[in-house]
């Protein structure tokens, strides 16, 4: 249930890069899933595996919704690039 709000904005990225013809609008948006990669495992070990709680879960729900700051301008200028001709 929770995979659609923690890795949605990994896939939507990824896919987004698929779908796009220009090489720097892929190039940033690879980097955009490896930074959200990143960010993913340092919040997951954090919460499961460094200091553990019930409460870990519920964070999983917000994980995207905490990435939308960084991703949207990556996004953003991914889209920018892709209609430079």
């Amino acid at each position: 249930m929770v995979v659609p709000t923690a890795l949605g904005p990994l896939l939507l990225s990824l896919y987004a890069s698929l779908r796009t013809n220009n090489k720097a609008s892929q190039i940033t948006l690879v980097i955009g899933s490896v930074l959200y990669g990143g960010f993913f495992i340092y919040l997951y070990g954090g919460l499961f595996y460094r200091s553990p709680s019930p409460q870990s879960g519920i964070v999983l729900l917000f994980m995207g919704f905490y990435s939308l700051p960084v991703m949207i301008p990556i996004w953003s200028i991914a889209a920018f690039l892709s209609r430079k001709p």
